[in-house]
């Protein structure tokens, strides 16, 4: 029973952090669109995607959140309850088969810790950001759920039907996130060092067999139309000084926006491997947490920016455990569950921040009226506008994403459907933040109006002309 009101505890709290950081972006709505596409009849060869094509499993929660809720935004929350509740579970199952403990026991602390974590994050890490589809949550949800099926193959070792599922459900998420080597595939791996030889085999064949589903599923997406960007390691080569300069001067302040969890995270790698002479499991899991704080470094150092998202497979898989821990270290008792359930009344009763709209939703919502006052139905705007005024509106108008460089204006095929693009007239307003005004000037001409909305800025375009050329 302590289980299940510690894991509601948890719901309930994530749910008031979520009304409050809610994010709407353009990115995290990559799923959002991508289901109302199919939802209307489209398919995945449609689209051109980013190397994170978050089909697998961001697509199946969104699904399960669009039963659960109205609307864009409700449904980005529920998305977050979604994996709240399968993050929570997981770990249970993790803590179980780690340290053999009943399910009660472990759903408990799995809620304790993922409590505690949540009370020190700072949504400025980035940390949190794995709540909202296309941010790697998804990723983060295997991880868990694979390390739990290693371990258990010491146990209660499946069946080789088992193990060919196992491998389905992991090739398929490899070919949706390629941060599931780095956080999925490669901890798995070195946890089954410290099992037996039969289920070392298991787990490597699985890892096998997943790599020819991973590349099974991209020859399908492929084959039917779907394109993927993918990282060229050449990039980071050719640009490898100022890349790690901006990651150098991001560092300090990313640490100390990450400050709590990661202290969190470093006791947790403390306790874990203070377990290890007891239970050898528990050192290879610290160091497969060491190998993600390593694949943050990494990544980070690619991209040339301190992303806390990327951050977040060490900190999720190794903070929560806390509480578990100190438990175990300090003869079994209860108060380290007591302690985390008295936090989490208090923040969600007096401490937890009001509800509030993201800005996204606001400016959406002053769009849709100047196009109801002015008749307008469909638009330009940069990548960074276009998705959130879009879908977050109630007029479902049409906006090209464009890009303004030096070739001048330019359709934006980046996480888009290729449809968005079958525009038969010029535009009718375009939203010039983001975007080079002259640019929009030498191709559109002068605006017959402007109008200024909350942090945006509309140039009209009401009288009819000629098909913009290739947009």
């Amino acid at each position: 029973m302590l289980g299940w009101l510690l894991g509601l505890l948890w719901l309930l709290c994530l749910k008031a952090w979520l009304a409050s950081h809610l994010l709407v972006d353009a990115d995290t709505l990559v799923v959002a669109d991508l289901w109302q596409a199919l939802s209307k009849g489209g398919s995945l060869g449609d689209w051109i995607m980013c190397p994170h094509p978050y089909v697998f499993p961001d697509l199946l929660l969104y699904g399960v959140a669009a039963l659960l809720a109205k609307g864009v935004a409700a449904r980005q929350a529920a998305f977050g309850l979604v994996e709240g509740f399968f993050l929570w579970w997981t770990l249970a199952r993790l803590m179980k088969r780690l340290l053999d403990l009943d399910g009660s026991t472990a759903r408990a602390f799995a809620g304790a810790g993922l409590l505690l974590l949540l009370l020190f994050l700072d949504p400025g890490s980035g940390l949190g950001q794995i709540f909202s589809p296309g941010y790697h949550g998804g990723a983060l949800l295997c991880a868990m759920a694979w390390l739990a099926w290693a371990l258990g193959q010491d146990r209660r070792p499946s069946s080789w039907p088992g193990t060919v599922w196992a491998a389905l459900g992991l090739g398929l998420a490899w070919a949706s996130d390629q941060l599931v080597p780095a956080w999925v595939l490669a901890p798995g791996l070195l946890l089954s060092a410290a099992l037996t030889g039969r289920a070392r085999r298991k787990i490597w064949a699985a890892a096998g067999l997943a790599c020819v589903f991973r590349e099974l599923t991209l020859w399908f997406w492929h084959g039917e139309g779907m394109r993927i960007a993918t990282y060229r390691l050449s990039f980071f080569w050719d640009h490898a000084f100022g890349l790690l300069g901006s990651l150098a001067s991001e560092l300090a302040p990313a640490a100390q926006l990450s400050l709590g969890p990661l202290l969190l995270a470093l006791l947790a790698l403390g306790l874990l491997w203070g377990l290890a002479r007891e239970v050898p499991a528990a050192g290879w899991l610290a160091a497969a947490a060491c190998l993600l704080l390593a694949s943050w470094l990494a990544l980070g150092a690619l991209e040339g920016h301190a992303s806390g998202r990327y951050g977040a497979g060490f900190v999720w898989l190794s903070a929560p455990w806390v509480p578990l821990l100190l438990s175990r270290r300090f003869g079994g008792g209860p108060q380290p569950l007591l302690a985390c359930g008295l936090l989490g009344v208090l923040w969600l009763g007096w401490l937890s921040p009001p509800p509030q709209d993201p800005p996204e939703m606001a400016q959406a919502r002053w769009l849709d009226a100047q196009a109801q006052a002015l008749g307008m139905d469909h638009g330009m705007a940069d990548y960074a506008h276009a998705r959130p005024l879009r879908l977050l509106g109630d007029r479902d108008l049409g906006l090209v994403p464009v890009i303004t460089d030096k070739l001048g204006l330019a359709p934006y095929a980046w996480s888009v459907d290729r449809k968005a693009f079958d525009v038969p007239v010029r535009p009718q307003f375009v939203v010039i933040n983001g975007l080079d005004p002259r640019a929009i000037l030498a191709r559109l001409g002068p605006p017959s109006g402007k109008a200024g909305g909350p942090g945006i800025e509309l140039w009209l375009y009401p009288r009819p002309g000629p098909a913009v050329p290739g947009i």
